[in-house]
């Protein structure tokens, strides 16, 4: 189970949240737990370290947490604390590289599924030492995820899925899958980047774009 608090009428603190672990792990105790830290999504930050300090002396079923913020401090400070044993799950794809420095090696991202032989390829040359160069392949990732936002990130990885054959169905409402003319306008724009997945941009020169 993955959860994390509610973001209209928020948790005032780690005791709620923790209440609320506790009452979804009773409903499941043969499954492990795991918190969603999300603060730019949900609106919710606390200290991640005493939450996940006391998620593991007072939660049996607790399993860790998906690290999806930007404060690589606080990562540093989950990774060293000597209480917790849990695993952490990265969730922010354009510094992957940077949390694999400081020791996490697990993941989980929208990107990963569209680019996977790229982050292989980036955390190989990681182990390889050749860090620059795992660094340019970062910076990719960083860039195609900016170009990406302006058209919708969810949307337009759901396009990007449906060349490469998985069909994962439109984004939900409010949000709106992107119309023809977008879809044209984001291969294009992808243009650049297609040495990192080729096997979508070659499908999509050869076919026209329906959405």
């Amino acid at each position: 189970i993955a959860a994390m608090p509610p973001t209209y009428f928020r948790p005032d603190g780690i005791d709620m949240i923790l209440a609320d672990l506790k009452r979804l792990s009773a409903a499941a105790p043969e499954l492990p737990i795991y918190y969603y830290d999300i603060p730019s999504m949900t609106g919710v930050a606390v200290d991640t370290v005493e939450l996940i300090e006391r998620a593991t002396a007072e939660i049996p079923q607790f399993g860790g947490i998906k690290f999806s913020r930007s404060d690589l401090p606080v990562l540093q400070e989950v990774l060293d604390s000597p209480t917790f044993k849990g695993n952490v799950f990265f969730g922010s794809d354009e510094m992957i590289l940077a949390a694999w420095m400081f020791g996490v090696r697990s993941a989980v991202g929208s990107t990963y599924n569209f680019m996977t032989p790229m982050y292989h390829e980036m955390l190989d040359e990681f182990s390889a030492g050749h860090i620059d160069a795992a660094r340019q392949l970062q910076l990719q990732s960083a860039k195609l995820v900016s170009v990406m936002k302006p058209f919708g990130f969810l949307g337009a990885s759901k396009l990007l899925m449906r060349f490469l054959g998985v069909d994962c169905g439109q984004v939900r409402s409010p949000l709106r899958a992107l119309t023809e003319e977008q879809s044209q306008k984001l291969f294009e724009t992808l243009e650049p980047f297609s040495d990192l997945f080729p096997n979508t941009l070659n499908y999509v020169s050869s076919n026209s774009v329906t959405v």
